[in-house]
């Protein structure tokens, strides 16, 4: 059995284990391929979704925690529901491994299709992933994976590297155009194997994104894919030109094509509230939808639907450690 961290979500991983000195943990989702007899052999880590900030020994999450952020996750990322939900908690630098209660919650999990389970650290052994799954007689078991890869970008070619150089030099002095300011093929660092993804990905050089949060550098995504140019401060993406305020202080293009698009007064104060939340819409555009929902119903009905959408309330554990 192999498990593939590819090299977006392990960047994630990354960022955190260096910004917190404690153990976190949340839900994780994984793509699977079987060998000819079905039984699932190699496991790839798509994504992941932090929940809990725990303390220097433990971690847990609960489902309501999850369920309340579920509906926005898969509407955003309906490739998730296709793929098996496990876990994923830090050790930091006590090394990745699996502890009695984690094994014990493997127990628990043990399913007929197979429970994912990953531990991270920032010293020592990195990465520990284990499944547990009910065998035709409903007997449990856990098998502990030794083959894991975490993938990286492919290495440009140094010569491909030299002629974009050469070629991306003679058009920006042409042109009179400050190559800082672009967000170009080739970044500054040209000798980083990782800067030609993040420029197109993100605008941004490897070094820059390296910091960012998922969700900063799915800001940053946006900026790009509008035609405007991100740029970075106290890891936070800022569209440029730089004001001293954040994505959070715009609309934009794409949620108010999607408010405008939307086909109710539930259905628009549903996209607000998730451009709010993830940055794309500022307060006072909030506010305004607020009041727009009131006045397209009655007072009742406008604060069931608020209720409904932002205060989903739910039952019992789904994971822990």
């Amino acid at each position: 059995m192999k498990l593939v961290v590819i090299d977006q979500v392990q960047q994630k991983i990354n960022y955190l284990l260096n910004r917190f000195s404690i153990e976190w943990s949340g839900p994780a989702w994984f793509s699977v391929k079987s060998d000819k007899n079905g039984f699932p052999k190699t496991w790839k880590l798509e994504h992941f979704l932090p929940l809990n900030l725990g303390s220097h020994s433990s971690t847990e999450w609960e489902g309501k925690q999850f369920l309340k952020k579920s509906k926005k996750l898969y509407k955003r990322h309906p490739e998730l529901k296709e793929m098996y939900m496990g876990n994923i908690h830090s050790h930091h630098t006590m090394g990745a491994f699996f502890s009695a209660t984690d094994k014990e919650h493997l127990q628990e999990s043990a399913n007929l299709v197979g429970y994912p389970s990953l531990v991270v650290a920032s010293d020592k052994d990195s990465h520990a992933f284990a499944i547990s799954y009910l065998d035709s007689w409903k007997v449990k078991h856990i098998i502990d994976c030794q083959n894991i890869e975490v993938e990286t970008n492919t290495v440009p070619d140094n010569a491909w590297i030299t002629e974009a150089d050469s070629i991306e030099k003679q058009s920006n002095k042409h042109k009179g155009i400050n190559a800082a300011n672009q967000v170009t093929i080739w970044g500054p660092n040209n000798h980083d194997q990782r800067d030609n993804y993040y420029r197109r990905e993100y605008g941004l050089s490897h070094e820059d994104c390296y910091p960012l949060s998922w969700e900063e550098k799915n800001v940053a995504r946006r900026i790009v894919e509008s035609g405007n140019i991100p740029i970075v401060k106290d890891n936070k993406v800022y569209l440029q030109p730089a004001e001293e305020k954040i994505m959070s202080g715009l609309v934009d293009v794409e949620t108010e094509k999607q408010l405008k698009d939307a086909k109710s007064p539930k259905e628009r104060y549903e996209i607000a509230l998730e451009a709010f939340e993830n940055g794309f819409m500022d307060d006072s555009a909030f506010q305004k939808e607020i009041e727009l929902l009131y006045s397209k119903m009655s007072k009742d009905s406008a604060e069931k639907v608020i209720g409904e959408v932002d205060s989903i309330d739910y039952g019992d554990n789904l994971g822990y450690y």
